[in-house]
């Protein structure tokens, strides 16, 4: 019985953090609606974001080596795209993936190559 109790309490916590979760990503008035990314010569790859609103200021973000990426966090900017990653397999760029918190999406510009 305690068993079968336990069981019900995750289920309905699991449902109450999903409900939890939706309600903060529809809280969001920006969202990014596309990414778009374009190969340029030398490897590089030129990446557009598309958002519902324009941004404020430019999304902070920091770079990795090792393993090579490049994060920028978009503030009170939901994620509108309905998946959290991107293949690139462009030039130096192989993913995107994207992260929402629950006041900001961080995107990750997943690299081959470290670059300037």
């Amino acid at each position: 019985m305690i068993k079968r109790m336990t069981n019900w309490f995750v289920i309905i916590l699991l449902a109450s953090f999903s409900a939890t979760l939706l309600a903060a990503e529809n809280n969001f008035s920006n969202k990014i609606e596309s990414v778009d990314f374009a190969p340029l010569s030398g490897g590089r790859v030129n990446i557009r974001i598309t958002t519902t609103e324009p941004l404020a200021n430019p999304p902070a973000g920091f770079t990795l080596n090792s393993p090579a990426r490049i994060a920028l966090d978009f503030p009170a900017t939901g994620n509108g795209l309905n998946k959290n990653s991107i293949k690139g397999n462009n030039g130096v760029l192989k993913s995107i993936t994207l992260a929402q918190a629950k006041d900001r999406t961080r995107m990750v510009l997943n690299l081959a190559d470290a670059v300037g």
